[in-house]
């Protein structure tokens, strides 16, 4: 896609400026992008590398993995990304066996990395998809915890009970 070659090569420009050795990349969609402005703030005093790019999936990371992350050397990644593969139509299992040819692509470049996941979260609207990014975000979930040594982790933003799933609501205060 040219929007996301564009940013990333406007990324790589800005790495001539020599990014830090084992900092933690924090890649995803745009909910990781808006972040950006603020995260090394907020994650201080951790070395951030903020990589993420609007509308990305889990497929568009592991198309970009070499570029995205691996070009870092990080000691860790941040990973937000689910909703847009669940808008896109693709289904929650597969979504999951991209994240996990992902990880298996990192850990074979860098062993020790820790990879840290956080779920995909609600949206008012995207909220009729909520049921399959629940699955997507327990399908994945389950994924790092079956990773040898747990070095995946899974982080979640959020929580809706089932008898949310039922109604709308214009709150953005269904997450906990």
């Amino acid at each position: 896609d040219r929007g996301a070659q564009a940013w990333l090569s406007t990324g790589e420009a800005a790495d001539s400026l020599a990014p830090p050795d084992g900092a933690i990349v924090c890649t995803g969609s745009s909910s990781m992008r808006g972040w950006h402005r603020r995260i090394a703030a907020d994650l201080a005093p951790l070395t951030v590398i903020p990589r993420a790019f609007g509308g990305s999936t889990y497929y568009d990371l592991l198309h970009f993995t070499d570029r995205v992350i691996l070009a870092y050397r990080p000691r860790a990644v941040l990973i937000y990304e689910g909703d847009n593969d669940v808008a896109a139509g693709i289904a929650p299992k597969q979504i999951a066996a991209t994240f996990k040819a992902l990880a298996t692509r990192l850990r074979g470049h860098l062993p020790e990395l820790r990879i840290y996941v956080i779920g995909a979260k609600p949206s008012i609207a995207r909220w009729e998809m909520w049921p399959q990014m629940a699955e997507t975000n327990a399908l994945v979930r389950a994924a790092c915890d079956a990773r040898a040594r747990r070095i995946s982790t899974w982080r979640r933003l959020c929580s809706v009970t089932t008898g949310d799933l039922g109604r709308r609501s214009s709150s953005p205060t269904i997450c906990t």
